[in-house]
């Protein structure tokens, strides 16, 4: 992904557009609660006299455990619509679902996941196509043979890197439809979303995103690629003014219509490293994270802890917040969630600088004085002014600072005495489809579809493989999450 990035910008050259980003009129709504309090840079608050604390990952929230017997309501009657336009021989599935709901006998109601890969915009658009064809509200999607209707049916929607930027997207606009965001919002005239939208200059596009993670940095918060990447992608996907800049992703869980089961329940799935192997893809040990509306945290036995998502960013000392230290709000922005999902740019300990100034010595050779050069120069100083100071880390995975994980489950927890954690792709352990918050035992998943838009060379042409499905489960093999159910797959040759 990123050297057809970099290679896009330098091809195509420089966005003509002048006028300056707004929101967009459009039959996409905005959210009403952009509740951040203080834009893009987190803030210390007064702790809530229940002071937050870290809950061990044994069982589901109690939060998601009440949510859903809402959304159960909601995927029962789906189902009961679904399965009524199709034809099975020797089942009757209308009566099962019907004689299941009424006896109160939900156990036996299938429970269906929904995972879209990693993939960069490819995978969000393929990604896209996918729940445009799942969802009953897109024109003919309920016809004879189509599967309108499987969103709605759906209990969980997992998503990782490319993927979270549709799913992000979804959400983020009041769980709109593909279609109105293919018609009102996604805008892909630009040549590439590292320029910004074609309706906005570049040099403003990166003024906006520079100020706002300099805001960041100043209020003593690591800042770096991940922070970049988010707002790019908030200024892309979010139907918001300067890019959804005070949107949280915990700001979900407060809408009426997440809290009355409308919609599945979104999980956005990040890869853990440590520091020392923050430049390689992360070993199949590495943690893998997964942020709900009310949480981020891992089932891995080592940490198997959850913090409060609306409170990431607090100091938390061994499950507790001390009573000495303040709380934060506004970490949790909803750009830097699917920014650091998809936070690729440290693979193979690529720099990013070094590999503009790479461009840009290439291009001086055969075009001096180019357009292009002026982009690229002009790019490496805005982002080098918002990541070179003593608290930031340049070209590094998303900080998570300070690690609520701190103290916690010590005995077992590598990462109990990190500072911070490093945070990246959520494909990068190479389950590039997010499988593993569906195969938890405890939600109860009987069916999931999985989206694989990468192939065996990744961003070539090629088809997908499996190898994801492989990846899945030999981690489950490895006794990290015991609490894990994956069918045997074959190798890649099978």
């Amino acid at each position: 992904m990123k050297a057809s990035l970099l290679y896009s910008m330098v091809a195509v050259g420089l966005v003509s557009a002048t006028s300056s980003h707004a929101l967009k009129s459009s039959g996409i709504s905005h959210r009403s609660l952009p509740n951040a309090p203080n834009g893009y840079a987190p803030v210390q608050v007064e702790c809530p006299s229940a002071r937050p604390t870290l809950r061990s990952a044994a069982t589901l929230s109690p939060e998601e455990t009440a949510w859903l017997k809402a959304r159960r309501a909601k995927t029962t009657s789906a189902l009961l619509d679904f399965f009524g336009r199709i034809d099975i021989d020797g089942f009757d599935a209308v009566d099962y679902i019907q004689n299941s709901a009424s006896a109160d006998s939900t156990t036996s109601l299938p429970t269906i996941g929904i995972g879209i890969s990693g993939g960069g915009l490819v995978a969000c658009l393929n990604g896209g196509g996918v729940i445009k064809a799942f969802d009953n509200r897109t024109d003919g999607a309920t016809g004879k043979g189509q599967l309108g209707g499987l969103l709605q049916s759906a209990t969980y929607f997992s998503a990782l890197s490319g993927g979270s930027w549709a799913l992000g997207s979804i959400y983020i606009n009041n769980f709109t439809t593909v279609s109105n965001l293919q018609e009102n919002l996604w805008d892909f005239t630009s040549p590439e979303i590292v320029l910004g939208p074609s309706d906005m200059a570049y040099k403003d596009f990166w003024g906006n995103i520079t100020a706002q993670v300099k805001s960041k940095r100043d209020a003593g918060f690591i800042t770096g690629d991940a922070d970049f990447w988010g707002r790019i992608q908030g200024y892309n996907f979010f139907n918001a003014t300067d890019g959804g800049v005070d949107y949280t992703w915990s700001s979900i869980a407060l809408t009426s219509a997440f809290q009355d089961g409308d919609m599945p329940l979104p999980l956005v799935v990040m890869t853990g490293n440590s520091a020392a192997t923050s430049t390689e893809d992360s070993p199949p040990t590495a943690p893998i994270y997964e942020t709900t509306p009310w949480e981020w945290g891992t089932y891995d036995n080592d940490i198997y802890g959850f913090v409060p998502l609306e409170y990431l960013g607090t100091r938390f000392v061994n499950g507790i917040v001390p009573n000495n230290e303040t709380c934060v709000r506004g970490f949790d922005n909803a750009g830097f969630i699917t920014g650091s999902s998809s936070d690729i740019w440290n693979e193979d300990g690529v720099d990013i600088v070094e590999e503009f100034r790479g461009y840009i010595s290439k291009l001086n050779a055969s075009s001096p004085g180019s357009d292009e050069i002026a982009l690229l120069e002009f790019v490496i100083s805005e982002f080098l002014s918002a990541t070179s100071s003593t608290n930031s880390t340049v070209n590094g995975p998303a900080a998570y600072d300070p690690n609520p994980f701190y103290g916690y489950n010590a005995a077992t927890s590598p990462y109990s005495n990190d500072a911070n954690l490093t945070v990246e792709d959520g494909g990068e352990n190479s389950q590039n489809v997010p499988l593993y918050p569906l195969i938890q035992m405890k939600c109860s998943v009987d069916v999931i579809f999985a989206i694989d838009s990468l192939g065996v060379n990744d961003f070539d042409s090629d088809w997908p493989t499996g190898k994801s499905l492989i990846a899945t489960y030999n981690r489950t093999l490895l006794n990290l999450a015991n609490d894990t159910a994956f069918p045997p797959v074959p190798d890649l040759d099978t």
